[in-house]
């Protein structure tokens, strides 16, 4: 049987993995797919960066963390048929490290799903034009590996499906 973590786990891949984005990105100095580095650095510099999530996954993920809530804190607000993501959650599942490290993702998505280095910028989103902010997924190797992977995967899929009704 898994233990929380583990569930928060396999849940939370439903989304490109985190990338820490107010961190430097001397690691991928010697990394072969990133982008040239001192080309990242004139791109990110003076900008506010995010990471494009595709909706059906981040409203998939939510949905089923929420169900793991439900199961571990007791609370008539997980009875809401759509709760906020920077609504009063956060307070309530506070008590519960595991719990609020993974909700904390969600507060730092925006209502067009853009992820934000804080809540602030979710919650401020309007604020936040092409003018001084940025995509980032292109920039970093994980989140274009992720989502080569997740359409690689999805593209296989509709193949077998294919093949099945054949």
């Amino acid at each position: 049987m898994l233990n929380l973590q583990e569930k928060i786990d396999i849940i939370m891949s439903i989304l490109p993995p985190k990338i820490d984005l107010t961190s430097g990105y001397s690691k991928y100095l010697n990394c072969k797919e990133a982008i040239d580095i001192p080309t990242l650095a004139v791109v990110l510099a003076g900008m506010n960066p995010y990471i494009q999530h595709i909706p059906e996954k981040v409203e998939e993920a939510q949905s089923k963390f929420l169900n793991i809530c439900r199961e571990n804190i007791k609370h008539g607000f997980f009875n809401s048929e759509k709760i906020h993501r920077q609504g009063p959650i956060g307070r309530i599942i506070e008590g519960n490290d595991v719990l609020y490290k993974c909700w904390n993702r969600f507060m730092c998505i925006d209502e067009i799903y853009r992820e934000w280095t804080q809540p602030y910028f979710a919650f401020n989103f309007q604020k936040y034009t092409d003018k001084n902010s940025i995509c980032v997924n292109k920039y970093y190797p994980e989140i274009v590996i992720f989502y080569r992977n997740s359409k690689l995967e999805s593209i296989l899929n509709e193949n077998n499906n294919l093949e099945i009704k054949m």
